[in-house]
């Protein structure tokens, strides 16, 4: 690639990247598709064997935004391109000649195939997109790369939390804890403050899961508080379906906290956490998590009765 032709791709290259995180952020599927575009016109002008630097960045580019697409409007396809891409460029990344690059398209092939699972129920997928997730987290190094580790880390967690929930034993989810709180190793709220939150939520969780498991009120506790903590983040005006989401998790925890320590403040708190929930899932693509509210707002109000607290 001549240096006229490096710097054409690099401006191109740049647009797209503009336009995929202005869908991204907006959550707009006709933006995230027109960046989709954008990505396959530039490569239908970079050579993979004329350039294989700039056509390997440009397909993981790709395959990030139709697997955030993908999930958006949920197109599994997409998702199943995704992985094929991402593929595609660790034919030219490898760890011994760009460890960073490599380590980051494990990252997007992981993340791809966490997506691709989430449509077909593969438990095996989420399987190899665990082990994606574990391969660019060595591939990371925490001491130079620590907010990339980090993410790797939390993405480990996730896949083990979804195999946790279908698993018997408690091990996944015992390890998903073990991952976020690596990761909170490093996020802080002040240095990251939407990734810090994003995975005490998800830490919420886990704990919820396991503390029923193991029917531990320590764990419940636990599970509140670090939903609680997203939450000084995950605002309503700021962050609203973050924020839904944590509420209904925040919910969970409590409803499942008082069905063991008999107190119905604990479902009375429950309840109003699930409505707040309810009031904030306002887009029609949101009608399955505020279904999921509903019911679990029910199933706290049955449990307030059977206490007699209601």
């Amino acid at each position: 690639m001549t240096a006229n032709s490096q710097a054409a791709w690099r401006e191109d290259f740049t647009r797209a990247e503009y336009i995929f995180f202005q869908g991204e952020r907006a959550e707009d599927a006709s933006v995230l598709s027109d960046a989709v575009g954008l990505y396959r016109a530039l490569l239908a002008h970079t050579s993979r064997e004329l350039a294989p630097e700039a056509w390997a960045t440009t397909m993981v580019s790709l395959g990030r935004a139709l697997r955030v697409l993908s999930v958006q409007i949920g197109d599994s396809d997409s998702a199943q391109e995704a992985v094929s891409t991402c593929r595609a460029a660790l034919t030219v990344f490898n760890r011994t000649d760009a460890r960073t690059d490599w380590a980051r398209t494990m990252a997007q092939l992981g993340a791809a195939l966490a997506a691709e699972g989430q449509f077909t129920h593969s438990m095996a997928q989420i399987e190899e997109a665990e082990a994606s997730f574990r391969d660019a987290a060595a591939g990371f190094l925490r001491e130079t790369e620590p907010l990339d580790w980090a993410r790797a880390q939390r993405n480990i967690g996730a896949t083990l939390a979804v195999q946790g929930e279908h698993h018997p034993d408690t091990n996944h989810l015992a390890d998903a804890v073990l991952a976020y709180r690596a990761a909170l190793g490093v996020y802080t709220k002040d240095n990251a403050p939407a990734d810090w939150a994003m995975t005490q939520s998800n830490l919420g969780h886990a704990l919820r899961v396991l503390g029923e498991r193991w029917d531990d009120v320590s764990l419940l506790e636990q599970a509140v508080t670090t939903c609680e903590a997203a939450l000084e983040i995950y605002t309503r005006d700021a962050m609203r379906r973050d924020h839904a989401m944590t509420q209904t998790n925040r919910g969970n925890a409590l409803s499942a906290l008082g069905l063991r320590d008999g107190d119905p403040d604990k479902q009375h708190a429950a309840t109003a956490a699930y409505q707040v929930a309810i009031d904030c899932f306002t887009e029609p693509s949101e009608e399955g998590y505020r279904a999921v509210a509903r019911f679990n707002s029910s199933l706290a109000e049955r449990r307030l009765r059977e206490q007699g607290g209601a």
